[in-house]
């Protein structure tokens, strides 16, 4: 896990809500897994994506500062 793929994975998760359709971890659990499938990731591989992705501590970036300054 890098800051690149943290963001973008936090822009992804924006992107979707800001459609305005309701997402539950479910329907993130499925499209996960197929993609996985197609991309050729083992199960046990994406546990411990998961597992790295949990314990991230991302740096901020520009904007995130700027937003934390702003309250948002």
């Amino acid at each position: 896990m890098n800051n690149l793929a943290y963001y973008a994975g936090k822009n992804l998760k924006r992107f979707v809500e800001g459609s305005g359709r309701p997402v539950s971890v479910n329907h993130w659990i499925v499209a996960l897994w197929l993609i996985a499938e197609e991309e050729g990731v083992s199960i046990d591989d994406l546990v411990t994506r998961l597992i790295a992705a949990s314990d991230f501590a991302p740096a901020p970036t520009d904007r995130e500062k700027i937003r934390k300054e702003l309250g948002y």
